[in-house]
């Protein structure tokens, strides 16, 4: 919830001029800010390989006990590559 009011003050900022959003993203740049964002995004991606891994199992693959285990690791490990490749390459 709050990554969405960071994003729309990041776009309000926007509309607002020059000086609000060198504040807005001077903020977004401080550790504090990268953390924020870093944990937003992964928590993004966490979200939608769950969704992925519910539509796997409304389909009926993936209810063993061995399988529930290693589809959730999987989300944990995936989401968190993925969250480091959008940010080492964007």
């Amino acid at each position: 919830m709050l990554g969405v009011v960071c994003l729309c003050g990041w776009i309000i900022s926007l509309a607002l001029g020059e000086i609000w959003f060198e504040w807005f993203d001077a903020a977004r740049s401080s550790l504090l800010g990268q953390v924020c964002s870093v944990a937003w995004v992964f928590a993004l991606f966490y979200h939608l390989l769950n969704g992925v891994r519910h539509l796997c199992w409304d389909i009926g693959w993936g209810f063993d006990l061995p399988q529930v285990y290693g589809s959730g690791y999987a989300a944990v490990i995936v989401a968190g590559v993925l969250t480091g490749v959008l940010f080492i390459f964007a």
